[in-house]
């Protein structure tokens, strides 16, 4: 297991929160799944866990990947955790969509090596 902080999930989607969350433990990564924006951000009010990362769908009911993440960047708690999207959009709507501030995005359909390998990066493991 990587001696890391936990990877925070955030999907509303079961399938693609377990896809993520299967693929990060075979790699040795602990891993929290959240399913709505509403339920990571009352988690982290009240948790000493500090994520590595959050990933995050862009899509979810009640409060939305977006809100989320605007939060996140405003809170000086968690304004440098990095933050990967997960999205169907393309880097040119998400480029275009100036108020989208993210460290990095995946799109959907999830390609599993490409997440790992960019998670790596992002965590600079090697």
């Amino acid at each position: 297991m990587h001696k890391i902080k936990p990877i925070f999930i955030c999907d509303d989607s079961d399938d693609d929160a377990l896809l993520i969350k299967v693929m990060l433990s075979a790699e040795g990564f602990e891993t929290k799944i959240f399913n709505s924006g509403l339920a990571l951000l009352s988690f982290l009010e009240v948790t000493h866990k500090f994520p590595a990362l959050i990933i995050i769908d862009l899509k979810m009911p009640v409060l939305g990947g977006l809100e989320v993440i605007q939060c996140l960047k405003k809170s000086n708690k968690f304004q440098s955790v990095p933050i990967m999207l997960v999205t169907g959009m393309d880097v040119f709507d998400i480029e275009n969509n100036g108020h989208i501030k993210v460290d990095y995005f995946i799109r959907k359909p999830i390609d599993i090596n490409i997440l790992s390998s960019k998670i790596k990066e992002i965590l600079q493991i090697h």
